[in-house]
């Protein structure tokens, strides 16, 4: 029987391979797997991500000071990139339609101040939000930071694996063919990754930037809001290794 079990899991696995390759799963179009640390994602292939999020500059920018500032934005980013394994995304956002709710959010301190001081001016905000609404946007920028397993020497990355697998199973941790690899993540990258994104952050502060590295909490739901933004709630968090399990009471069953 256990022949006919491993019979039919090698041939679901290569159908399974197969819609994977043509994309018609839609675990295909994730390339995300789990979460390394506080800051730092790691896709299927082992690479490890970070999210910056740019959210302006410390002054008005001119259009001559706007050309010298990218020269220098490439300058600075230019040298922690020249090794391979390293690579960067650029993911702009322009959502007119998801302004309301930041009009709301900027509104509200004055809202319960007017509230506390028995000022009746709700037409005012009324007005506020509707002009706004009309002339305004929401916008979002952000940084995707990869390192890659070919940052490491390619004895090193078989290594690594080879050292991780064996304990693995010397911890007998049951194998989960569908379900997501908490343990993929590689030590020796990420103390390359996280070089990086320390040197990264550091150059872009000194330039003048406003920026945030995101937890992952925050970086997986900002990746949901760009796919689906209309039911991805405010309040919505992933569940990630390393999260408080939910305590609950047992059912009575009697």
């Amino acid at each position: 029987m256990s022949l006919v079990d491993r019979l039919f899991d090698n041939t679901e696995s290569f159908f399974a391979w197969i819609s994977l390759i043509l994309k018609q799963s839609h675990a295909s179009y994730c390339d995300l797997e789990t979460a390394d640390s506080k800051h730092t994602l790691v896709a299927k292939n082992a690479s490890l991500i970070s999210i910056i999020k740019i959210d302006g500059f410390r002054r008005f920018v001119g259009k001559a000071e706007f050309e010298r500032l990218c020269q220098q934005f490439v300058d600075s980013i230019q040298s922690s990139f020249v090794s391979d394994g390293h690579f960067i995304q650029f993911y702009f956002n322009y959502n007119p339609e998801s302004v309301a709710s930041h009009i709301d959010s900027a509104l509200q301190a004055a809202e319960e101040t007017a509230e506390r001081m028995g000022l009746n001016i709700s037409d005012i905000f009324s007005s506020k939000r509707k002009v706004l609404g009309d002339v305004c946007s929401h916008e979002d920028c952000f940084l995707v930071i990869w390192t890659e397993p070919s940052a490491l020497p390619a004895k090193h990355i078989k290594l690594a694996f080879k050292e991780k697998a064996n304990k693995i199973n010397a911890a007998k941790i049951p194998k989960a063919r569908y379900a997501a690899n908490m343990f993929l993540g590689l030590s020796e990258l990420r103390n390359l990754h996280d070089s990086l994104i320390s040197t990264v952050i550091e150059d872009l502060q000194q330039i003048g930037f406003y920026i945030k590295l995101l937890d992952v909490h925050t970086g997986v739901r900002e990746a949901r809001k760009s796919i689906d933004y209309e039911f991805t709630s405010p309040k919505w968090e992933p569940s990630l290794p390393g999260d408080t399990l939910p305590i609950r009471l047992s059912e009575d069953k009697t």
